[in-house]
């Protein structure tokens, strides 16, 4: 299975780790995953990647004041990859992936991802009816609580069989690990 995985960045936030702990952990035996960053600037994830081999990275090399062009770039991507799947892991990338994938023609699966209650977004109201008319035309919805799930359905309208529930990945055992490193923090010793 085919699954481009489309982020804006790949640094520093939530849904950036998120795309980084699914790729460290997916089965590579049944998903060829293609990595779109959209900005040049902003890749410091790529470095913690354990798989870099058996991924394909590609890089739109769009400047921090140029995501309007991301779309088109995007929709080039995708056509030429031709992916079974496209995956974005929060409201703009997922507005970027919706938007490029509707200037062409795509009969393939898109998935997208909610880790916010959008209603608590002060967003203008294009931002809000793109929310309705983009996330209904999806084929799941990633909700990581039932609480998100229910704010997108009571206001945005947004059809109740779109969602799955899926909490964030917890990776257990980088957990463990770092647990168990002796860290030196002048504050804490002084306790």
């Amino acid at each position: 299975i085919k699954l481009l995985m489309y982020t804006t960045i790949f640094c520093g936030g939530g849904a950036e780790r998120t795309i980084l702990d699914i790729i460290n952990n997916i089965n590579l035996k049944k998903f060829e995953i293609i990595l779109v960053v959209g900005r040049k600037n902003g890749i410091g994830y790529l470095k913690f990647l354990k798989r870099d081999k058996f991924i394909k990275y590609i890089n739109l090399n769009s400047g921090d004041d140029e995501d309007y062009k991301i779309p088109d770039l995007l929709a080039k991507i995708i056509t030429e990859e031709k992916p079974n799947i496209c995956f974005a892991p929060g409201i703009f990338t997922n507005f970027i992936l919706m938007d490029a994938i509707e200037k062409i023609s795509y009969s393939g699966k898109i998935v997208i991802r909610e880790s916010n209650y959008v209603s608590l977004r002060n967003l203008p109201k294009e931002a809000k009816d793109k929310i309705t008319n983009q996330y209904n035309k999806c084929d799941k919805i990633i909700s990581i609580t039932k609480g998100i799930e229910k704010d997108l359905i009571k206001n945005y309208k947004v059809s109740k069989d779109k969602f799955i529930l899926i909490n964030n990945p917890v990776e257990k055992e980088l957990i463990r690990k770092n647990s168990l490193k002796k860290e030196k923090n002048a504050e804490f010793d002084k306790i």
